[in-house]
């Protein structure tokens, strides 16, 4: 009989699975759990006699793969920029801006499930690692307070 420790964010279920076991065999096994839903991290539990643990293949190293290359400052890839929807924007204009085309700004966007209809405050990442990338266009600076620029220094023409 072997002895599993539970892990955070580990099922009964995976559990069973990597032994190759039924849920039940594990229940039967441990009487102890009361709430199989609620396993507590830290918690021991015995496996059957019967469990085959999931066996790790290897890959034979005589496959001549390239090895994947060693990351450095250098050659890291830039990461996407992050940018929030404003109201009247569209996926079809973003593009255009960042000189991309549609297809690529929505598969670097999964997550948003439909492109027809963005919404003011969603966030799409701009793809950067590629040629004719074009920086976002700066918002322009404004006053708020209305009919006094005088109270906002950073207006002021030098």
């Amino acid at each position: 009989m072997l002895i599993h420790t539970i892990v955070q964010d580990e099922t009964l279920w995976q559990i069973s699975q990597r032994y190759g076991i039924t849920l039940e065999d594990l229940l039967e096994n441990n009487s102890h759990i009361t709430n199989p839903n609620m396993i507590p991290v830290g918690l021991a539990i015995r496996i059957p006699a019967n469990a085959v643990p999931e066996q790790k293949t290897e890959m034979p190293s005589d496959l001549n793969q390239k090895a994947a290359p060693e990351l450095t400052l250098e050659n890291l890839p830039p990461r996407p920029l992050i940018y929030i929807v404003r109201s009247g924007d569209t996926m079809q204009n973003l593009a255009n801006t960042f000189r991309l085309q549609l297809d690529e700004l929505i598969s670097a966007n999964p997550h948003i499930i439909q492109p027809d209809y963005l919404k003011p405050g969603d966030k799409l990442f701009i793809p950067r690692n590629r040629p004719g990338y074009a920086r976002p266009p700066r918002r322009p600076l404004t006053c708020p307070y209305k009919n006094n620029t005088a109270d906002c220094p950073w207006l002021s023409q030098k």
